[in-house]
């Protein structure tokens, strides 16, 4: 896992707002559920008011399912890689919950914002894979929701912006590879800061 930040990833930027105030930086490129759990989860505690998180898509390999289906979409090789992937989202769905509810345990007077994926593309089966894990984590946050935890989820879209496009908000290349670029962190920032504003004016 890579857990280096650059000045652009969006919990810096969200610490730039006068409600919010940064105490750890806890994510890594590349982490799971299960890495939530074992190294994360340890940096929480009763006196945080709010938590961010965005866990899932490397439970499925995401990423790779992109180099798959990037050559061709339509393929035979994307359809089943795709499939293969579908077929875990049960299983994410049940550890996503129990990584929410454990979240919710540690830091019980937090705010939780779960964040979704913006999609890396934006038509055709990969966009609809897209699309169901998105699905998967929504729900896995109401259930935690219904379950008692004062939890969000906030949906965020690169729209004219991915990987298909002519400007992406994604990084093509290196380790970061389908990370959101500082445009991409803008945006995840701006979603995250309207869900803020939100709660916040509901209150």
């Amino acid at each position: 896992m890579d857990c280096t930040h650059t000045a652009s990833s969006y919990p810096l930027l969200l610490d730039r707002l006068p409600s919010v105030h940064l105490v750890s930086d806890v994510s890594c490129s590349g982490a799971t559920t299960t890495d939530v759990v074992t190294s994360q989860i340890g940096a929480l505690n009763r006196s945080i008011s709010l938590v961010t998180v965005t866990a899932g898509a490397n439970d499925l390999d995401v990423a790779g399912l992109q180099a798959v289906c990037a050559a061709n979409p339509a393929s035979a090789t994307c359809a089943a890689a795709i499939q293969a992937r579908q077929a875990q989202l049960p299983a994410l769905f049940a550890n996503l919950v129990s990584t929410y509810s454990l979240i919710a345990a540690a830091s019980p007077n937090a705010l939780i914002l779960v964040i979704g994926y913006a999609p890396l593309v934006s038509t055709g089966p990969l966009n609809t894979a897209e699309q169901a894990l998105n699905s998967t984590i929504q729900g896995a946050a109401s259930t935690a929701a219904a379950q008692g935890a004062h939890i969000r989820y906030v949906a965020v879209s690169f729209t004219g912006h991915t990987v298909d496009s002519p400007h992406p908000w994604f990084v093509l290349a290196g380790p970061n590879i389908f990370h959101p670029t500082w445009q991409g962190n803008l945006a995840y920032a701006a979603s995250i800061a309207g869900s803020l504003l939100a709660v916040i004016n509901h209150r």
